[in-house]
């Protein structure tokens, strides 16, 4: 679908340049611009297409004040004459002397800007019925599962959420898991995974880092055999060691041994308490044997927003309800790696929260930066706006990305879409 769309959108375009063409031409005539420099000098000449108008002319304004010019563009715009008659101090400004917009060119632009909107919405409806068909074509676990956003916090029993679904299964429910709040413990085991593979490039070769019980004593080794070779290191490497690697240490890099060993230590330790804790149920995914099955289950809990919010069916049969009591809300679960798995406990409003307060910082971000370049061209020069463009363009993308990390998501493609709007 993507070179799909790609060319049909150059087809699109190719049509408004071609419904451009008298605009064009008009614009590029003696009769917009009559200034015969502009076919001269290379860099007029590239502009003479456009509605750039290179014909000026100094005029008398009077009530104009210098104030008003107070920038870097007030002698090129701006000055004061004599006037040979009477003697007097004039005011002049400089002026352009082509025609303001004209009637024929409006209706030119409002007929591209229609070619394009009805081309545009157009594509739209076909994208969306070739994307049904593919999707129809291509089948993939989002067809047979469904997702549960607001289950009951006490509600861990596969068992009783698969006989739920059975109900409205053709066949019967394949699998159901319960996603359960408990990030922080699945965090924590993940650290435990980096850091042990980073102890297993540590040690010598053939250890069984899974023992361990053994690894006290491996490490303890390993760690005596350092020492031994470190002090007979050069008097640079002893030097670096003692500046240089203190430093990387303290940021989290270059540590030995010993000091990752200690950290699992204290990792299992932590785990050890997480397990012990109780976690609610945060999501459920349910897997159809077929099809169907997923579609009448999705058509059966069809509720309105109210009635999840409100926790009232008002037209929905009472076998829809989980428990008898509970609306759920259900939807088309997304592709396992498309599921932002820590993410998953955050209730709607604490999203909604963290994307609003992103939001506010990213607008006020932008209104500095646009308040910051107008200055800079205003009182400063071109040259040095040209370059805080360049830079603005650059950075204000990447603090973007590092306020999007700080947003929670359950799906990756809400936050691409997140992060989509703020650096456009």
């Amino acid at each position: 679908m993507y070179f799909s769309t790609l060319s049909s959108f150059v087809v699109i375009f190719l049509l408004a340049g071609i419904l451009s063409i008298p605009n064009i031409v008009y614009y590029s005539s003696d009769q917009y611009d009559p200034n015969p420099n502009r076919r001269i000098n290379f860099s007029l000449r590239v502009l003479q297409f456009s509605t750039i108008c290179t014909s000026r002319e100094w005029v008398k304004c009077d009530g104009c004040e210098q104030e008003t010019w107070n920038n870097i563009f007030t002698n090129e715009y701006f000055g004061n004459a004599t006037d040979p008659i009477t003697g007097e101090s004039v005011t002049l400004i400089n002026r352009t002397t082509c025609l303001p917009a004209q009637y024929t060119q409006g209706m030119w632009n409002f007929g591209v800007l229609f070619l394009l909107i009805v081309c545009i919405t157009a594509y739209n409806i076909y994208l969306s019925k070739l994307e049904i068909r593919w999707d129809e074509d291509n089948t993939s676990a989002p067809d047979y599962s469904l997702i549960v956003m607001n289950p009951p916090k006490n509600a861990k029993d596969p068992d009783e959420w698969k006989g739920f679904f059975d109900t409205f299964s053709d066949k019967h429910v394949t699998l159901v898991t319960v996603a359960l709040g408990n990030d922080e413990l699945l965090n924590t085991l993940v650290a435990k995974r980096r850091d042990m593979k980073t102890l297993r490039g540590l040690l010598p070769k053939g250890v069984n880092i899974s023992d361990e019980e053994a690894l006290d004593g491996i490490v303890l080794n390993e760690h005596n055999r350092r020492l031994a070779e470190e002090k007979q290191r050069s008097c640079f490497a002893k030097l670096a060691g003692i500046t240089i690697t203190p430093l990387l240490r303290a940021l989290g890099f270059c540590l030995t041994e010993d000091v990752i060993w200690k950290r699992v230590k204290a990792t299992n330790t932590k785990i050890k308490e997480l397990e012990q804790k109780e976690y609610d149920v945060s999501v459920v995914f349910v897997t159809f044997e077929t099809e169907q099955g997923q579609r009448t289950a999705l058509e059966a809990m069809n509720f309105s927003q109210v009635e999840v919010f409100t926790n009232t069916a008002i037209t929905a049969d009472p076998s829809a309800l989980f428990r008898g009591n509970t609306v759920l809300n259900c939807c088309e679960a997304a592709d396992p790696d498309a599921i932002r798995w820590n993410d998953l406990k955050c209730t709607t409003f604490e999203i909604c929260i963290r994307q609003l307060l992103t939001f506010g910082v990213t607008c006020a971000l932008v209104g500095l930066s646009g308040y910051v370049l107008f200055l800079t061209r205003i009182k400063v020069s071109t040259t040095i706006f040209s370059i805080i463009l360049s830079a603005t363009n650059s950075l204000v993308p990447m603090i973007v990305r590092i306020l999007v990390s700080y947003e929670k998501h359950r799906r990756e493609g809400a936050m691409q879409v997140s992060l989509y709007v703020k650096v456009t």
